[in-house]
């Protein structure tokens, strides 16, 4: 009867480690995650925590795990599971100066203005791990995120103008972006522009931001146009 009792409440904590997530498959160390790690990306990962929303057996995995590399080891690498595929954003982790001169390249001479600084090149987004060069990531993956502040010595652009430009690389862009453009005209307050593109043949918005002392107001000036 001893037995009995000591076999069922080892079965018990068994499922209650199941259910709380503390299951032996669910780390990342044990579901060879850092060696699917170093094969798409040629590098050596070092695991340092992670956290688990779902388990593992039951197939709907929310696994979140973070990382440093031999080639990022002042950055932490952010790699979840998701439906059974592992995503990172170690490509552009990895490739941050690379992507900076590839946008700045890209972008140079798109807009009519007196000179114009490149805020950032990309947002935090997670990415399929797969083995790929940098050539192939921007050309076939790299959603493209940035922000420019354009400067004008005397007349800025208008709304209409404005929107014409975005409309404009809309059409001429294939891939997915969101693209703010912060116009700054001598003597007056910042207008920032923001432009979501979500299909081929669709801007989901274009958006218009003032910002004064004590004030900001967002304005959408076109949502929903298909291009």
């Amino acid at each position: 009867m001893k037995r009995k009792m000591t076999a069922i409440i080892a079965v018990l904590m068994i499922g209650i480690m199941l259910v709380s997530g503390c299951g032996v498959n669910l780390y990342p160390w044990q579901m060879n995650w850092d060696d699917k790690l170093s094969e798409a990306y040629d590098d050596e990962f070092t695991f340092k925590f992670h956290h688990s929303i779902a388990p593992d057996y039951f197939d709907i995995d929310m696994n979140t795990c973070h990382y440093t590399s031999e080639k990022c080891k002042d950055r932490i690498i952010t790699v979840i599971k998701r439906h059974g595929q592992l995503r990172s954003d170690y490509m552009t982790i990895r490739y941050s100066d690379e992507l900076e001169d590839y946008m700045k390249e890209y972008y140079d001479g798109m807009f009519e203005c007196d000179r114009y600084e490149f805020v950032t090149p990309y947002a935090n987004i997670l990415y399929p791990v797969e083995k790929m060069t940098f050539e192939e990531f921007v050309e076939n993956e790299f959603y493209i995120t940035c922000e420019f502040e354009l400067y004008y010595d005397e007349e800025a652009p208008s709304d209409d103008e404005v929107i014409e430009m975005l409309e404009e690389y809309a059409r001429k862009e294939k891939r997915n972006f969101s693209l703010t453009v912060d116009i700054k005209e001598a003597g007056k307050y910042a207008v920032a522009y923001t432009i979501h593109k979500d299909r081929e043949d669709h801007i989901k918005s274009i958006g218009k931001r003032e910002i004064m002392l004590g004030h900001d107001e967002y304005t959408v000036l076109v949502n929903d146009l298909d291009i």
